[in-house]
C-alpha cells in the first residue's frame, strides 16, 4: 500500500492534467485519474485510522456500497459516452457476483 503523502503528490499532477485537458477523453481520462486516486486515499487513511486487521474489511464494505449504489445520475451527465452508464452497470454486476461468491449473499447487502 502507497503512502498518504504519496498518493496526494499524484492527486496534485492528476489536477494539473484536468486543468491541461484540452479534449473531452483526455479530461474524463484525468477525472477518472482523480476519482481513483481519491478512492486510494480514503483508503490509505482508514487504514491508517483503524489498524491493518480492519483495513481489508472496510475496503470490501466500501465497494460493496458502490457496487450497490445508484448510478442512474450518469445518464444526465454532461460529457459521458453513450454505453458508458451501461458499462458502469455491468462492472457492478461483475463486483456484485465477486462479492456473493467470496462472502455470500449477506455480505452484498
Amino acid at each position: 500500500m502507497r503512502t498518504i503523502s504519496e498518493i496526494e503528490q499524484d492527486i496534485c499532477v492528476a489536477k494539473h492534467k484536468v486543468d491541461k485537458a484540452h479534449t473531452s477523453s483526455e479530461l474524463t481520462a484525468a477525472i477518472n485519474e482523480l476519482s481513483h486516486l481519491n478512492f486510494e486515499l480514503s483508503q490509505a487513511e482508514k487504514f491508517k485510522a483503524s489498524g491493518k486487521e480492519n483495513a481489508e474489511h472496510m475496503a470490501f464494505e466500501e465497494i460493496r456500497q458502490w457496487a450497490n449504489g445508484s448510478h442512474a445520475h450518469l445518464s444526465q451527465a454532461p460529457g459521458y459516452a453513450r454505453g458508458y452508464k451501461d458499462g458502469i452497470g455491468q462492472a457492478k454486476e461483475i463486483i456484485c457476483n465477486i462479492l456473493t461468491r467470496y462472502f455470500g449473499k449477506d455480505e452484498q447487502g
